[in-house]
């Protein structure tokens, strides 16, 4: 087998494992890059296009071809030869290594250069590959240039093909969504009554559910009376969750949902209600998938978090960063938003790294960007809890959980 063989499979085999989740009948494999201007793609949910991107002589031409001829939330994989190795070629040819390559110094493309052409045609990118495991046939050896790679991210260098995932960046039509809020609470009694008020400051079209993780207080009565209170809450249901974690209580209010997309609240209100709507309008005009709210981008309120909380948020965006290949700022931030539909991948993912992720925003955040889904941070304003005590204790022990995840996550993105 040669090295062009070896690397096909290789990239056929890294996109599959990203959409597993897709019926191989919506799944087109293109051998050759015109084949887009002659084909029907509009049936198809992902599109692997197997010949690299320097073979395309007009990039804007090709992907708004794309653009017209496939449906809004199709996923797009692409490679294309970087353009740090051009010197490394010019000197085997040189050399006589390797026979001369027809192609101009243009058909080496920056990552810079991808994005500007991307952005030109209303694409942008969901993930990236890392592919740098072509290089050796030891597991070993492939594992440690990976976690090097990870650590010291320029030596990606050693990859001479960029593997990309795309989608388009608008939807043609911005329909309405319906939206499920999914509130976890455990001994919240005190909340309640303020979580009611700000639901009534949310206008999009919700249900809201409280899932009371067996709380010891009154909090569930005091769910239980403001529900039958009024017929205004006939949209507000409650649930009653295993007492295990916030990950199964908020297991429990998506299995108990009924639409489309799904957002968690946290009961402790530090992020405000107010925050659903944005979240929602986002996601119906960029075709989002996934929404994690960030409270690192505005400034944060004094006392709204604890000192080692603050640090350890920190430690863990940079870690995330450093996996995902993307700019990640906040880890552990309560409110998310995500498609009903795409649950069973987070649990998936969650399977996979044993379930040490308890509060469920790893799962959620790794498993976004391991399938291929478009995410989007979100910067809110992060404000002091009104009352009760964090859940978030023993912190060492949390830590080490967290770590695990991370770990487990590293050894799925780069297996």
């Amino acid at each position: 087998m040669n090295l062009r063989e070896k690397w096909n499979n290789y990239y056929k085999r890294s996109c599959l494992k990203r959409i597993s989740y897709i019926h191989s009948d919506k799944v087109l494999i293109v051998e050759k890059n015109e084949e887009v201007f002659s084909n029907d793609l509009t049936k198809f949910d992902a599109i692997i296009l197997l010949q690299p991107l320097n073979h395309t002589f007009d990039l804007i031409d090709f992907f708004n071809k794309l653009k017209s001829n496939t449906k809004h939330d199709c996923k797009i994989f692409f490679f294309y030869f970087s353009k740090r190795w051009l010197p490394i070629f010019k000197l085997l040819n040189f050399l006589k290594i390797t026979k001369k390559l027809d192609h101009d110094e243009f058909s080496y493309i920056s990552k810079n250069k991808i994005n500007l052409f991307l952005r030109l045609c209303d694409y942008s990118i969901n993930t990236s590959i890392n592919s740098i495991n072509f290089l050796s046939n030891s597991k070993y050896l492939n594992f440690f240039l990976n976690f090097i790679n990870m650590i010291v991210p320029f030596l990606d260098i050693f990859s001479f093909c960029k593997i990309e995932c795309i989608s388009l960046k608008n939807k043609a039509n911005t329909e309405n969504l319906s939206v499920s809020i999914i509130i976890p609470c455990r001994n919240e009694e005190n909340n309640i009554s303020l979580i009611f008020e700000e639901l009534k400051k949310i206008n999009c079209n919700f249900e809201a559910i409280f899932v009371d993780d067996n709380s010891t207080d009154n909090t569930k009565i005091k769910i239980e009376d403001y529900i039958n209170s009024k017929s205004e809450n006939k949209n507000i249901r409650l649930v009653s969750g295993e007492g295990l974690n916030k990950y199964r209580a908020v297991r429990k209010g998506v299995k108990n949902s009924l639409n489309e997309v799904c957002i968690i609240l946290d009961a402790d209100l530090a992020v405000k209600a107010k925050e659903i709507d944005k979240c929602i309008s986002l996601m119906q005009r960029y075709n989002l998938e996934f929404i994690n709210c960030s409270r690192f981008i505005y400034r944060q309120k004094k006392f709204s978090m604890r000192f080692l909380n603050f640090l350890g948020n920190k430690f863990f965006a940079l870690l995330f960063s450093l996996i995902v290949k993307d700019n990640v700022t906040d880890t552990l931030c309560g409110t998310k938003a995500f498609y009903r539909k795409d649950w069973i991948l987070f649990e998936e993912f969650g399977n996979k790294t044993n379930n040490h992720d308890q509060w469920g925003d790893f799962n959620l955040i790794f498993g976004s960007y391991f399938h291929a889904l478009k995410v989007q941070e979100f910067p809110v304003r992060y404000y002091a809890r009104v009352s009760g005590k964090s859940k978030m204790n023993n912190r060492f022990k949390r830590f080490l959980k967290m770590l695990l995840a991370c770990y487990y996550s590293f050894l799925i993105f780069n297996n």
